[in-house]
């Protein structure tokens, strides 16, 4: 979900919100699955959103845990 602000400078922010169920925390990270590869990655959030990746506040970032097997 986007809503957009001024900052002070006049440009317009892009602020995204953690996409966990029940969070209405900012978005800090976003999380990548590579299924190829079997790999998942939690970045600083992405400039820009895509819809195969998950946006996510820095608390639900941090305890994530990728599952094993």
């Amino acid at each position: 979900e986007y809503t957009t602000s001024r900052s002070s400078f006049g440009m317009v922010v892009s602020m995204r919100q953690c996409s966990r169920p029940l969070c209405s925390r900012d978005a800090a990270a976003t999380l990548r699955y590579d299924y190829a590869a079997g790999v998942v990655m939690v970045d600083p959030m992405s400039a820009v959103r895509d819809p195969h990746e998950y946006d996510m506040c820095a608390w639900h970032a941090g305890t994530l845990r990728a599952p094993h097997g």
